[in-house]
């Protein structure tokens, strides 16, 4: 009969050497415990490895977020300063408009305290809009322009504002027709008409409120209309709009 072969194992030696060479050790390892050994340090290397990864995806998150709070801080910042220039200025136009109130108030008290002044008895100051039509105000008095100016429509008259006596007509090379007019309580009115038109009154006439001075003939006429008070030159709006 045929003997039976015993398959011998698959042994490893490890042999250990110190530094100095002195002592050497032998260790003995099946191949089992090799696969062993080998599928340890395989799991340990991919664990060292996964770990080193997730560390610098937490380092890389970490200075995204660090960025962010910089960047959050920035805006922070920036905020504040735009809050605080906006504060400024609310604070600059709060100032402004309290003195174009006061402004507003002072100008209310002068006009209030024109209209007390002008006479309570009716007809003694031209207070009349100074055309028998619709005129629309081209520009206003001021220190600089000391009338008012009033684009005429054709076949509309510049009328007298006021009861009075014509005192004078003339022209220069602006106006064709310069009518003054003498009235009461040392008011004296001025029509300035700056293109040829039909003149209705003669000098020394006597006129009353709303007398036809002159009938507008040509388009684009203008009248400079001026209202003088003991020889100064006053704003007409002033009497317009506290009488007429």
């Amino acid at each position: 009969m045929e003997q039976k072969r015993h398959k011998r194992k698959e042994i490893f030696s490890v042999l250990m050497v110190s530094n100095t060479g002195k002592s050497i050790k032998k260790y003995r390892v099946s191949k089992s415990s090799f696969h062993l050994i080998a599928v340890f340090l395989f799991l340990l290397c991919a664990i060292a490895a996964g770990m080193s990864c997730w560390a610098v995806y937490v380092l890389e998150n970490q200075a995204a977020l660090h960025k962010q709070i910089i960047s959050g801080e920035q805006q922070a910042q920036q905020l504040k300063e735009e809050n605080e220039r906006l504060s400024g200025e609310l604070t600059k136009v709060s100032e402004e408009l309290e003195v174009l109130q006061s402004k507003g108030a002072d100008s209310l008290t002068n006009v209030e305290t024109v209209v007390e002044q002008e006479p309570e008895q009716e007809g003694t100051y031209p207070n009349r809009f100074p055309s028998s039509g619709v005129a629309l105000v081209i520009s206003s008095y001021s220190p600089d322009q000391p009338y008012m100016s009033f684009g005429m429509q054709v076949e509309d008259s510049i009328i007298a504002t006021e009861d009075g006596t014509v005192t004078t007509i003339s022209s220069d090379d602006t106006y064709p027709y310069i009518i003054e007019i003498e009235h009461e309580n040392g008011y004296q009115t001025r029509y300035m008409c700056n293109q040829e038109a039909q003149l209705n009154v003669q000098e020394g006439d006597q006129v009353t409120s709303g007398s036809e001075l002159i009938t507008i003939t040509l388009e684009n006429t203008q009248l400079d209309y001026q209202v003088f008070l003991e020889g100064e030159p006053i704003d007409p709006i002033n009497i317009i709009d506290a009488k007429g």
